[in-house]
Order: C-alpha cells, then structure tokens, then sequence
C-alpha cells in the first residue's frame, strides 16, 4: 500500500515537470509568434463573447415541408420496404377524400340562421 503511494508521488512529480517543460516550450512559441502577453496554460485568446439577446435574433434553420404527394410517395416507399422485409403483399393505401369546404354563401346563410335563433332564445328572456 506505501509503495503505492509512493509510485503515485514519483508519476505525479514527473508530470509536473513535464508541464513545466512544456509549458515553457509554450511561452517561447510564443514570444516568437509576437504574443508576449499571453499566459501560460491560458486558452487562446477568442472574439467576444456574444450576448443572449444578440444570440437569439439569429433565425433558426427553416424546416423544409415536404408536400403531400411527397409524403405519401415516402410513406408508400417505407410501407413497400418493411412489406419486403416481412415478405407479405403490398396492400394499397386508399386515397383520403378531400376535405369538404362550404361556399362564402353557405356560411352567410348558417350565420343568419344562427343569428336569428339567439334573437328568438333572447326574447324569449
């Protein structure tokens, strides 16, 4: 147990002065680069730091969108990759319906239908 420690000392004594060395290696590296003013096992010196405010005005990469029929030509090439993988049939993917939409008239017509029943709910309080 003493032994070890003692080989502990002796390794840590030795890489200490093999800091030491290196790190006068480093000042005059350098000196001879025209940085005298700069310290020894300091980080190289770095642009400022910016600020959070000026950090958060950069945009942040946009997201691309992907259309419709791009994504359900991926989802039918995914779909077709595992149906290989498991070895079973390529079922179709049915289309989905379009959404229905209402016309401009349509809805004028269910807001003066609306309108005119909280009339009647009205006057009849």
């Amino acid at each position: 147990m003493n032994s070890d420690i003692k080989q502990f000392l002796a390794l840590r004594e030795s890489l200490l002065q093999e800091r030491a060395a290196i790190e006068s290696q480093i000042q005059k590296i350098t000196s001879v680069l025209g940085q005298p003013g700069a310290a020894v096992g300091s980080p190289a010196p770095t642009a400022p730091s910016v600020s959070a405010p000026a950090a958060a005005a950069t945009p942040a990469p946009k997201k691309r969108k992907l259309s419709a029929a791009s994504r359900a030509k991926l989802r039918a090439a995914a779909i077709a990759r595992w149906a290989k993988r498991k070895g079973t049939a390529v079922t179709e993917v049915k289309a989905k319906k379009p959404t229905r939409k209402i016309s401009a008239a349509g809805r004028a017509s269910i807001a003066a239908a609306q309108r005119a029943r909280w009339a009647k709910l009205k006057a009849q309080k």
